[in-house]
């Protein structure tokens, strides 16, 4: 239950499915006689489209740039990601709300409308302080913060310490914003308001905050991620930010880079964009091995060393931060808790003891290092 204004509000039903479990709405490729089965704004064919650099993940990694058979390094990074390889369906009763925040990866994405309307709610990016102080100053009570932030996170973070710049997009995401309309037309908050109806297609932008309302007695959406080169330029701030804030994520920068840079064989902005950002990620996960060795004499292990079953790759997330695991994890096994590197490198040290703790690698040195290689080429 959540509180607008003083007014019990209840949140109804509503649910995401990934369509690889229930099946796309959209005609299926496989059906050569199907109705726009290869028309790009069939969301399976855009989740796969040359102009998406997130396609990466959906194609198959079969041979490196040089025509071999890809090792375990690359396949390694290709799992299966909703709305990513493939669409989401989202179902939802009368009045379910989506609350009004930007997404906190930055990504864009395309929402179509099979069954039902929808109203949507927009606040552009240079109206987010206005927005921000009516949910700080003015309806803090009404807005309840949310609890996936660490407990022991600093209280320096709050409220008006993430009002200017790239943190606005902190500060939103830490309310469950449902502020009506003729409130943010009071307090001068400048809004765009469209219907959507079935057979429409909905382009959110990153550079937005919003929010939607079902309007029948059932809504049924389909959507998935978009994004070219230049999302790449700017993609580590929204995702440092979301990892420093505990707000879960589809998958890990260092994942999609990865993809990148060993997928394609002729460099393009994104493959160099990708290769910078991924030799320092892996010289920092280089460093943190490095002291785990120095200080704990903790050495890395292939994942059949380790004595409890582990989620799949793709499922693993560090409990303290939330951010998806890629290059390797630290394991307490004493109380099977889950960190990233840098974690479970300050765990340690915040104890003074390694007892129990595994550093577990999905990618060994070896694999980093051949890694580094093509980002050099």
């Amino acid at each position: 239950q959540r509180r607008v204004h003083g007014k019990s509000h209840v949140c109804v039903q509503s649910a995401k499915v990934c369509s690889s479990l229930i099946g796309s709405a959209f005609a299926k490729p496989a059906n050569s006689n199907a109705a726009f089965h290869k028309h790009e704004w069939n969301l399976t064919n855009l989740c796969a489209s040359s102009t998406n650099v997130l396609s990466i993940f959906a194609q198959s990694c079969t041979s490196d740039a040089s025509g071999h058979h890809a090792s375990d390094y690359q396949a390694k990074s290709r799992p299966s990601v909703s709305g990513i390889t493939q669409p989401f369906i989202k179902i939802a009763s009368i009045f379910a709300s989506e609350f009004l925040s930007p997404d906190p990866q930055g990504l864009p994405f395309v929402e179509y409308l099979h069954q039902g309307t929808k109203v949507w709610y927009s606040v552009h990016k240079d109206h987010w302080s206005r927005l921000l102080d009516v949910a700080t100053r003015g309806q803090t009570n009404d807005c309840p913060s949310r609890s996936h932030s660490n407990d022991n996170q600093s209280e320096e973070n709050d409220d008006s310490s993430l009002l200017e710049g790239e943190s606005s997009v902190r500060a939103l995401n830490k309310y469950d914003l449902m502020i009506p309309p003729s409130v943010l037309e009071s307090c001068g908050v400048p809004y765009s308001r469209v219907i959507q109806h079935p057979g429409q297609f909905m382009l959110v932008s990153p550079s937005s905050a919003f929010a939607t309302v079902a309007l029948d007695d059932v809504t049924i959406s389909e959507c998935c991620y978009v994004a070219d080169s230049d999302w790449l330029r700017f993609a580590n701030v929204p995702f440092m930010e979301s990892r420093q804030d505990g707000v879960p994520l589809l998958f890990a920068l260092e994942q999609l880079a990865t993809n990148l840079v060993l997928s394609i064989s002729d460099p393009t902005d994104a493959t160099f964009i990708a290769a910078r950002f991924l030799k320092n990620s892996i010289l920092e996960e280089r460093a943190i091995r490095q002291e785990l060795h120095d200080s704990f004499n903790l050495v890395a292990m292939n994942e059949s060393q380790c004595s409890l079953q582990l989620p799949a790759w793709s499922e693993c997330t560090c409990d303290m931060c939330e951010y998806p695991c890629f290059f390797s994890l630290i394991i307490d096994e004493d109380d099977e808790t889950l960190y990233c590197v840098s974690h479970g490198l300050a765990e340690m040290e915040r104890t003074g003891n390694s007892v129990g703790f595994k550093l577990i690698q999905q990618h060994s040195n070896e694999d980093l290092a051949k890694i580094i290689e093509k980002c050099q080429v």
